[in-house]
């Protein structure tokens, strides 16, 4: 039987490339769920759920390179403070896109309009020009929650991970094995 605390205490130990790794692998891990709910399973992303894909590359690519084993201390302090920054501008993305879909937020760049039907000709030109899907209708729900919820959940955890990660870079004194907290 696994003792929780135990464990936790365990990956505390972790050096720091290990933890950019995994950092790595989630972030692009989530990518890659995102490309295969749309390639693979045909749900068709809004305008908001592109911007929101762009932390996780920028999490994965600063993993990529921080977890490098010839990266120095530094680097990998530079690549740990990128990954949180992303990731805190993806729970801000998250939560900008909960909010419209949830009809507290309008945004008239994302959500669908009737526009200019005054002729065909500006029909036609307002709908070549509109988002395939609204932003404030949720492409698929699971278990209650739209899949922005469930990424507003999921990059929030990731966030706090990355700055608990940071936070304990710069607490530890010991330079050539940087462990966390």
């Amino acid at each position: 039987m696994w003792n929780t605390h135990k464990r936790l205490q365990s990956i505390r130990q972790w050096p720091a490339r290990h933890v950019l790794r995994a950092l790595g692998v989630v972030s692009l891990g989530a990518l890659l769920a995102a490309y295969v709910l749309q390639y693979g399973f045909g749900f068709a992303p809004c305008a908001m759920c592109l911007k929101e894909r762009i932390p996780y590359a920028v999490a994965g690519i600063a993993a990529l390179l921080g977890s490098c084993a010839t990266a120095q201390p530094g680097v990998r302090r530079a690549a740990l403070a990128a990954i949180a920054l992303s990731m805190w501008v993806g729970v801000g993305l998250a939560a900008y896109h909960v909010g419209i879909e949830m009809g507290w937020i309008t945004e008239s760049g994302c959500v669908a309009q009737s526009g200019d039907t005054s002729s065909l000709e500006a029909m036609r030109a307002a709908i070549m020009a509109a988002p395939l899907v609204s932003c404030d209708q949720p492409t698929a729900v699971f278990f209650g929650w739209s899949l922005a919820s469930w990424n507003a959940v999921f990059v929030l955890v990731m966030a706090f991970w990355a700055t608990a990660a940071l936070r304990g870079f710069w607490n530890r004194t010991d330079s050539m094995n940087r462990t966390f907290y």
